[in-house]
């Protein structure tokens, strides 16, 4: 297969993954709000991680802070725990670094 051919497939792949795992149930990612979609999704994960494992909320931001950075992302716990809290309008560096880990996770 062509390299132009497996990007082609590898994209498709990813594409319905995101389809698929979208929180709305639509089956559609909502690109008008995308920061509210990935916050939806990274809650519903850190929530069932942290139930699964039984974690503090404290706890689960630092395990998440140090995925993301041998990621090589670069977040903070601070901001991992803001970005939860849906406290503070966030950067694009940390839907980037938010979105390494969700990758990770599936």
């Amino acid at each position: 297969m062509s390299r132009r051919g497996s990007d082609q497939q590898s994209e498709a792949s990813s594409s319905s993954s995101i389809r698929s795992s979208n929180s709305t149930g639509s089956g559609r990612i909502q690109y008008s709000n995308i920061s509210s979609t990935i916050w939806n999704h990274f809650k519903e994960v850190f929530d069932q991680e942290r139930n699964a494992r039984n974690l503090t909320f404290d706890k689960m931001c630092n395990r998440i802070e140090a995925c993301i950075q041998d990621l090589g992302g670069k977040i903070k716990t601070a901001t991992i725990k803001n970005f939860y809290n849906n406290s503070t309008s966030c950067k694009s560096s940390t839907l980037n670094d938010i979105g390494r880990w969700l990758d990770n996770m599936e």
